[in-house]
């Protein structure tokens, strides 16, 4: 798996790189086309779009921040498509990081295709609370929300360390709660 996360994280390098370095050139552009305003919108967007990485520098996982990030790159790290608070650097989760990164991928690998094509959005939320928990919201066009993550179920306990909750709440709404099982 690390080998496989690294060469994911390398691509999310170059593709990271090769999209500022067109983001820097249309500023460029407007700058040069004496379009001030035009730049500065741009820039302002370009920078919305990007928050999800800064929220991710805070999670202090060595295996699940260059999957997020990669997964995230891959997708465009469309902010109207994902949004990820982190209040907590999760350095109590290290012991189980591969299995928290098997789980992230397994959740969110076969949902790529929906958020690229906007059918689910997702929230990520790395709470802060005593016995921090991880909460993902998955927000979907009607009926198709069931259909796509009904392969969920079947991750339930299949994750060391691991305590998974699934409650839907409506045929657009799915909420997973992520836990450390200490039992």
């Amino acid at each position: 798996m690390e080998q496989r996360l690294l060469l994911s994280l390398a691509e999310a390098h170059h593709l990271l790189r090769h999209d500022f370095n067109n983001h820097l050139q249309v500023i460029l552009g407007y700058i040069q086309l004496k379009k001030p305003e035009k730049a500065q919108e741009y820039l302002l967007q370009t920078i919305k779009s990007l928050q999800c990485f800064q929220q991710l520098t805070r999670v202090d996982l060595p295996l699940l921040q260059p999957f997020m990030i990669s997964f995230l790159t891959r997708l465009g790290a469309m902010d109207n498509t994902f949004h990820i608070q982190v209040e907590t650097d999760m350095k109590d989760w290290s012991e189980i990081d591969s299995s928290l990164t098997r789980l992230f991928m397994d959740i969110f690998m076969p949902l790529e295709k929906c958020f690229t094509i906007n059918e689910i959005s997702c929230g990520i939320c790395f709470s802060q609370s005593v016995h921090g928990k991880i909460k993902i919201y998955l927000h979907g066009k009607k009926d198709i929300l069931p259909e796509k993550t009904a392969f969920l179920y079947n991750l339930k306990d299949s994750y060391e360390g691991l305590h998974v909750e699934i409650v839907p709440e409506s045929n657009e709404e799915l909420f997973l709660t992520i836990s450390r099982d200490d039992r």
